[in-house]
């Protein structure tokens, strides 16, 4: 039968075969399609949860939040499908800092202003934990410039943020004592000097030397010397006011910067201190006493002058019987 033969019921019928051979292969492509975005979709939470990360999308025209579930697992511990959180519960656990209104650059710089924002911060989740996130955001808007979705990707690095910070106390500080070491302490004199000039206000320090201290590692060791130190530093820091700061500045020297403090009352503090020492008894040692230099920095006088006037003050304290405090000598 040539196809001229055919009927129209027979033209039809390869008709509608034809359709039916086309949707097949329409919905083949749709399943392949399908199947390639679940496996991206697959890989995507995959990386996620491999990165400890999350994302979030936010739609402007209903104000639904939508959450990853890797994002859910960092923040509740169970699928997004079993959590229900609003935008305005989301941004309660984004954590103020001092210094910058992270909520505020949020919704200013990043929804308003079309930002793309990086930034760190704290997020306070569900049961009081806080954990430090790296956040990325950005806003898409129509052709008229209004908002219309907002994604974020949220980035845990809360263990690395926890290091750097205990690497950069690890760098400021004395091992044996837990003071500041000497590096640190001179940057803390030199910023003092600067609010000195730039504000008038005056600072004072001491420098404090442990009496015999040589002696008694030659006599008892290292060990007990060690002691010692430990003791010292832990009644300074005992006595000194949160807003001092306590260095070892070397050996058996410990320095005290005095912020926002006149001579007088570091004087108070230095005798304070002198006497609390007096004090401490150290298993095979003893007693153990110090001697003292204190000095007030002066307008426009130098970070190395206040430096050598309170060591020379030390020296004399020194040289004239120890365990006692001496004042430095002004420039004026």
């Amino acid at each position: 039968m040539t196809p001229s033969d055919k009927t129209p019921s027979f033209q039809t019928i390869d008709k509608l075969e034809e359709e039916v051979l086309l949707l097949e292969i329409a919905n083949h492509d749709l399943q392949q399609k399908i199947k390639n975005y679940e496996f991206d979709q697959y890989k995507l939470q995959e990386i996620q949860r491999l990165a400890k990360a999350g994302s979030w999308e936010l739609n402007h025209l209903s104000y639904d939040l939508e959450i990853s579930d890797e994002l859910s697992l960092l923040l509740y511990s169970k699928p997004s499908h079993a959590v229900d959180i609003s935008w305005h519960g989301f941004l309660n656990m984004i954590s103020v800092s001092q210094h910058k209104d992270i909520k505020k650059k949020l919704l200013e710089n990043v929804i308003r202003h079309g930002e793309n924002l990086v930034f760190d911060h704290n997020l306070l989740v569900p049961g009081g934990r806080t954990i430090f996130i790296r956040h990325h955001c950005k806003t898409f808007y129509n052709s008229i410039g209004q908002p219309l979705i907002t994604v974020g990707l949220i980035l845990d690095i809360t263990n690395e943020h926890n290091q750097s910070i205990e690497l950069e106390r690890l760098s400021i500080t004395d091992e044996l004592t837990c003071l500041y070491n000497r590096r640190y302490t001179n940057n803390i004199l030199k910023e003092q000097h600067k609010i000195l000039q730039r504000y008038r206000k005056t600072s004072s320090y001491i420098m404090l030397d442990i009496d015999h201290f040589k002696r008694v590692n030659d006599e008892f060791g290292h060990q007990a010397g060690d002691k010692v130190l430990k003791e010292v530093a832990k009644a300074i820091k005992s006595n000194i006011r949160c807003t001092d700061y306590a260095g070892r500045w070397g050996g058996e020297e410990f320095f005290i910067v005095c912020q926002n403090t006149l001579l007088e009352s570091a004087v108070i503090l230095a005798e304070k201190l002198r006497k609390v020492f007096m004090k401490i008894q150290i298993p095979n040692v003893g007693g153990i006493t110090a001697s003292f230099g204190v000095g007030e920095i002066i307008y426009g006088e130098s970070v190395d002058s206040i430096i050598k006037r309170i060591d020379d003050a030390l020296y004399e304290a020194k040289e004239n019987g120890r365990n006692q405090v001496r004042v430095a000598k002004s420039i004026l």
